[in-house]
């Protein structure tokens, strides 16, 4: 994905429309409005039609015919992977609960702040990555075309000792993490990110599960963090990466209030 993304924003009061249109196509944005609903689902269709499709719609709640959610769950239909963010100026408003259930991405009050927006969108620029930190070069080549081909982008490391002291994350990163890796223990390489990058996402993967300690599960389980043994079952590392890659953004939108 390029730096500059392609952004649709709806509500119902133009002067705030075009404000925001105003702010994102002076940062290099391609943004267009909307002051509907139907009006919004329309652009998305023509911008599917001429293949340039959207990278985020940011949608007011509460809007004449139909609302914020509503138009979620029709663009859900649409493009079911298209992020989602709501704006309110009703922080206890009865529908973000539901919008929230319905998988929007993130809730922003009213009036927007600006710097925090923007950051958001610069991560959501970068795009989404998975590093493949393993030294069986056969389970890379598996796991690199399996995720390549659901498009999302794969860098892959051998060697964890010289990786892991110059790593810095960028963007939406997520580590897929082997536990044995040529003598090396992965779980040192885990504690290393955890305290250099606190806030990165990690998958572990092995195939000796039942060498592993309960305890160490345990404790695993109680971070989050999950351990897949080999070999993968795709469909639920995918879970995992999608829910991973939502975690990051909405992470990213943490400075604006109201999420």
């Amino acid at each position: 994905m390029s730096e500059s993304l392609r952004l649709l924003i709806v509500d119902d009061e133009p002067g705030l429309v075009q404000t925001l249109v105003d702010i994102l196509t002076l940062h290099d944005h391609q943004v267009e409005g909307a002051d509907s609903g139907s009006e919004a689902l329309e652009k998305l269709k023509a911008s599917q039609k001429d293949g340039r499709p959207f990278d985020c719609v940011f949608t007011d709640v509460r809007m004449p015919s139909m609302n914020g959610i509503e138009l979620h769950q029709a663009i859900k239909a649409l493009q079911p992977e298209l992020p989602v963010v709501l704006m309110t100026a009703y922080a206890h408003d009865s529908l973000i609960k539901e919008g929230l259930r319905e998988g929007i991405l993130a809730v922003l009050d009213k009036p927007l702040i600006v710097p925090a927006l923007l950051s958001f969108l610069r991560t959501l620029a970068k795009g989404f990555e998975v590093v493949l930190v393993d030294d069986d070069p056969g389970f890379r080549q598996t796991m690199r075309d399996l995720i390549q081909n659901t498009g999302i982008a794969v860098a892959e490391v051998e060697n964890p000792l010289d990786w892991v002291r110059d790593f810095q994350p960028e963007g939406c990163q997520i580590v897929l993490l082997d536990l044995k890796l040529n003598g090396i223990d992965g779980l040192d390489i885990l504690k290393q990110l955890q305290t250099e990058h606190p806030h990165l996402d990690i998958i572990l993967v092995t195939g000796y599960l039942d060498e592993i300690a309960p305890t160490i599960l345990a404790d695993l389980e109680i971070q989050k963090i999950p351990c897949l043994e080999k070999p993968l079952n795709f469909p639920v590392l995918q879970q995992h990466l999608v829910a991973a890659h939502r975690q990051s953004l909405i992470r990213s939108l943490e400075p604006l209030p109201g999420r």
